[in-house]
């Protein structure tokens, strides 16, 4: 299975170490920017990331024996994630355009009418 050549693509090197640095560079900009504060770019500074494994546990069935696949990761980017989350949730919540939830969303667009030329998205 993971020697599929169009659904798996083989890295030749690790790109977790690229990425980390990439996130490190955008936090230290934030912090300089006084966009988060220090104890926020401390949540969201990673120096020690890896990347998800995959395992196969076994799955016995009465027809068929096969590995079940099981991603796992315990890192610092999960911090990053749910601190992320936040912000941009006081971003999103301060929007006009925001929407709560479907109701919500349909009781603002109620007066709209679309032309004939026009599609909703």
């Amino acid at each position: 299975m993971l020697d599929d050549q169009e659904t798996y693509k083989h890295l030749k090197t690790n790109p977790t170490v690229f990425i980390t640095k990439d996130v490190n560079k955008f936090v230290n900009n934030l912090l300089e920017t006084k966009t988060i504060t220090k104890e926020a770019s401390f949540k969201l500074k990673n120096s020690n990331a890896t990347s998800p494994r995959l395992y196969g546990l076994p799955n016995y069935t009465k027809k068929a024996f096969r590995y079940d696949q099981y991603f796992f990761t315990i890192s610092r980017i999960y911090g990053l994630a749910k601190e992320l989350s936040s912000l941009l949730k006081t971003l999103i919540e301060k929007s006009k355009h925001h929407a709560r939830n479907a109701l919500h969303f349909a009781s603002s667009i109620a007066h709209e009418l679309l032309q004939t030329d026009e599609i909703m998205i």
